[in-house]
């Protein structure tokens, strides 16, 4: 009985369950881009011929072109079609990684690096968009699915490129460089000795096959663009809006924010503080946290989709927020100089912060639809999140590393509030036998 309702699901569903995986694969590709970028600075150093903190720009100029595409993105997202600028964007960052070990230039690797920022942006609130656009009020396990893939994707970088990258660490080669400056001798590796072509073409091809299969979707389909132009009608009709359920829209926005800014203060600054701290890491180990941070995440997911059928979203948040007190209060308690401490709050941090966002949008859809326009300003708010909060911390990182473990427990303690205040408004506000209109 069970296999044949899953037929019957498949079968009414294929198009749209082909339509989620190709978001899928596109969000690994883009987790992988984001990690593979932190794993060959020192190569792209060789590359270049620059100072390490000189070749560090590029991640900073990586995220201002992820924010303006962000933005643009946001404001253009119901005048193209969603399919065509899935296939676009996948396109651009595969041709930006590819070409981008073979520019020697740094004024030309920042160019390139700052185009696929912005391809970036743009596939960051497509995908989360379009999946919440195919799905509706069914889109909590898709999109919690969706970044499950990007996790997986930043897991996969770092393990296919490390065999390529030369075993050298960045104050290694800054004296090498100041060496061969007063001896008047070229140093041990030069860009002829580079390998991260390889794993740049790999991750290259398999964003332009997701492109190419996208571009078949499109010309084959003749009903996307009434979709849209549809769904876009139909946000001129919404005049009897409560601003509850603006509220509902906005604590989501905030949800996403946090959840975003957490997680990437472990990507970006993670190693940084491990190192720097009273814990005293060393690199590998630094790097196996952010690792271990990832892999819990991945595994935690695979648990909550087959979860998600049998308890309702409101719960799920609930169990999730009392996970992240829990983490967020081992790590004020002292993460910062205990390693077993350190280990476990990044480790109950990773899966509360994990699934907060997706059982949040999926609740709020459950209740009333969110137009692209909207559900873009949400995931806006995210990528503002994943740019702000890591910015924050990096001023006083230097200074006093005990800041990362507060403001990290901070704004998991926020995180925390803004989820319990959506249930409480969404189960004292909303019932959902009611009709209401996207807005």
């Amino acid at each position: 009985m069970v296999k044949s309702k899953s037929i019957i699901y498949l079968q009414t569903n294929q198009t749209k369950l082909l339509k989620s995986l190709l978001c899928f694969l596109s969000y690994a590709g883009m987790g992988s881009v984001f990690t593979l970028l932190g794993s060959c600075l020192l190569d792209y150093q060789i590359l270049v011929g620059e100072k390490f903190t000189i070749v560090a720009y590029l991640v900073q100029e990586r995220a201002i072109g992820y924010v303006f595409g962000s933005l643009l993105a946001g404001t253009v997202i119901n005048y193209f079609n969603k399919i065509f600028t899935l296939s676009l964007t996948n396109l651009v960052i595969g041709i930006s990684i590819i070409i981008s070990p073979w520019l020697s230039s740094f004024i030309l690797l920042s160019f390139a690096t700052v185009i696929g920022g912005i391809a970036l942006g743009f596939l960051e609130i497509y995908c989360n968009v379009y999946i919440a656009h195919l799905w509706g009020g069914q889109s909590t396990n898709y999109l919690q699915a969706l970044h499950m893939f990007f996790d997986l994707g930043a897991l996969t970088a770092p393990l296919i490129s490390g065999p390529f990258l030369l075993p050298m660490d960045p104050e290694d080669y800054n004296n090498a460089q100041e060496q061969s400056k007063l001896t008047n001798t070229t140093t041990e590796y030069t860009k002829d000795d580079l390998l991260i072509q390889y794993p740049h073409l790999i991750f290259g091809i398999f964003l332009i096959i997701i492109s190419i299969v996208f571009a078949i979707l499109w010309f084959s389909e003749t009903d996307q663009q009434l979709d849209d132009h549809q769904e876009q009608s139909t946000e001129t009709k919404d005049e009897l809006d409560s601003w509850k359920r603006y509220l509902a829209i906005g604590l989501t926005a905030l949800i996403i924010n946090f959840e975003f800014g957490g997680q990437n203060l472990v990507s970006s600054l993670g190693p940084a503080f491990a190192v720097k701290s009273d814990l005293h890491m060393n690199k590998q180990d630094a790097a196996m946290l952010v690792t271990v941070y990832w892999s819990v995440c991945t595994i935690y997911r695979l648990f909550l989709i087959p979860m998600a059928i049998y308890w309702n979203e409101k719960k799920l948040i609930m169990f999730n927020v009392l996970i992240m007190i829990t983490g967020a209060s081992v790590m004020v308690s002292g993460a910062d100089s205990n390693l077993t401490l350190a280990w476990i709050s990044f480790s109950l941090l990773s899966m509360g912060f994990a699934p907060c966002f997706a059982f949040s949008f999926g609740l709020v859809q459950k209740y009333f639809s969110i137009s692209s326009r909207l559900a873009s300003l949400i995931f806006l708010a995210g990528t503002l999140g994943e740019s702000i909060h890591p910015w924050i911390v990096a001023n006083y990182l230097e200074s006093s590393s005990s800041f990362y473990t507060i403001y990290f427990a901070s704004i998991a303690y926020i995180n925390s509030i803004l989820c319990t205040v959506l249930v409480i408004l969404i189960v004292s506000t909303f019932k959902r036998s009611q009709n209401y209109e996207p807005i």
